[in-house]
């Protein structure tokens, strides 16, 4: 009974090893091995094809630019499971005669000026000293189903904020939501650049540390603005304490010419 017990262990601990054996080897193989991982899987083989068509300039050597969609594409690549998407970037042309390596490296090559920032994100999420562009962070976000449900609530829930309107508590519980994901760190810290599509991000930041937060040290009202409905929306200005009151009152009688 014991032997039976200690063969039927040895056994499974094997096969344990095994298990893990290959999933460790899996990560390394050449392109189209991977290639033919990655299109087993249903999320990866979705953002190869997105990722195929998005850089498809960049890889073919018709643009050097790494456009908005291509890193968005890239983003969802090296986030589908189980690391397929990141062991196709990372992978090895050797396979095929001398013609066809040289064609897969050179592709691989192009698509670096993207791949590189792109991956250094995603490897810094559990880093809080490496500050990323808020645009990434975002990318970051909607490539994690539940980081996506989160920021979806969040939309929702404070449309109001997105306004500069009020904080409500519903938002501001969809608020703490979201920055529980991992996959939403690096929307805390992100660096706003002036280049986000869909929202303005700078004033974003603004009504959530004055509306939500109450950083009003860093803040000053200048004004605020009544719209058809009733609901009021609120300017602010990012100035150090003591600056002169006159640029103030300058800043105000503008604000109000362009409101008038």
């Amino acid at each position: 009974m014991i032997t039976k017990y200690i063969s039927k262990n040895i056994s499974f601990v094997f096969f344990l090893e095994f298990c893990i054996l290959f999933r460790i080897t899996e990560s390394y193989g050449t392109c189209s091995e991977i290639r033919g991982r990655c299109e087993s899987r249903i999320g990866c083989s979705m953002a190869l094809h997105t990722f195929g068509i998005a850089c498809d300039d960049l890889t073919s050597g018709i643009s050097e630019e790494c456009t908005k969609q291509c890193q968005r594409a890239l983003v969802s690549l090296i986030s589908s499971e189980n690391g397929a998407g990141m062991d196709f970037i990372n992978c090895e042309c050797g396979e095929g005669n001398s013609m066809e390596i040289r064609h897969c490296e050179e592709k691989k090559q192009r698509v670096q000026v993207c791949a590189t920032d792109v991956i250094n994100a995603w490897k810094s999420m559990d880093d809080p000293s490496v500050v990323i562009s808020c645009t990434l962070a975002l990318w970051l976000c909607e490539a994690d189903s539940s980081c996506l449900t989160a920021l979806n609530y969040f939309t929702e829930n404070c449309s109001n904020l997105m306004k500069g309107r009020q904080c409500s508590s519903r938002c501001n519980n969809s608020m703490n939501i979201l920055y529980q994901q991992k996959q939403a760190q690096k929307l805390h810290t992100c660096n706003c650049e002036g280049t986000e599509i869909g929202f303005d991000c700078s004033k974003m930041r603004k009504y959530t540390d004055v509306l939500c937060h109450n950083k009003t040290a860093t803040y000053r009202q200048v004004g605020n603005h009544v719209d058809g409905n009733g609901a009021t929306s609120f300017y602010f200005l990012t100035v150090p304490r003591g600056i002169n009151d006159l640029l103030i009152v300058i800043l105000l009688i503008v604000l109000n010419c362009l409101m008038s």
